[in-house]
């Protein structure tokens, strides 16, 4: 499932609804992107920071590591666990994160959770491609995460990804070897 045709689907479906599609420039309104910049910058920023960034030592480093240590069910929970350390920083830097309080919270480790078992699955279904992850995340991101994206395109999306890591964490969990 791509993030990109799942987001376009769902503006699309808005659309018909009546709502208004965003305008393109709201795309380039990205947590610590500087106001104003183009969508092309905003994207190659993202790209590069969120895609690459992130996901050449998450994929391409860590999860390696981790499957062969402890399989893929255990070995992506590790990887959760790591990812929510990670990003605590946020939460002192982005004040959408720090209003993330109680059940809100708890909705986002979950989703932390869940897609750290989508991009798993990306990454392994991809032959262990950095790039396919890297454009998952990317595209991931510019749809959740901009002005865009707010409020029921995010959440439409975002509950997506969360059935489906629930689903690819099942199948894991199943196929392991006495739960590993």
């Amino acid at each position: 499932m791509s993030p990109l045709a799942l987001g376009l689907a769902v503006f699309g479906v808005l659309a018909a609804l009546g709502r208004p599609l965003p305008a393109l420039a709201s795309f380039a309104k990205y947590p610590g992107v500087p106001e104003g910049w183009p969508l092309t910058q905003t994207v190659v920023v993202v790209m590069l920071v969120n895609g690459f960034g992130e996901e050449i030592g998450w994929r391409g480093f860590a999860t390696e590591r981790l499957f062969e240590r402890h399989g893929r069910f255990q070995g992506t929970l590790l990887l959760a666990v790591l990812l929510g350390l990670w990003h605590l920083p946020v939460f002192w830097l982005n004040t959408s994160m720090a209003a993330l309080v109680g059940p809100m919270l708890f909705g986002w480790a979950f989703g932390l959770l869940c897609g750290t078992f989508v991009l798993a699955h990306v990454y392994v279904r991809c032959s262990h491609s950095i790039l396919c992850v890297a454009l998952w995340h990317t595209t991931y991101n510019m749809v959740v995460a901009t002005e865009a994206g707010g409020g029921l395109p995010a959440a439409v999306v975002s509950a997506a990804v969360m059935l489906w890591g629930l689903v690819v964490a099942w199948r894991w969990w199943h196929a392991a070897p006495d739960g590993q």
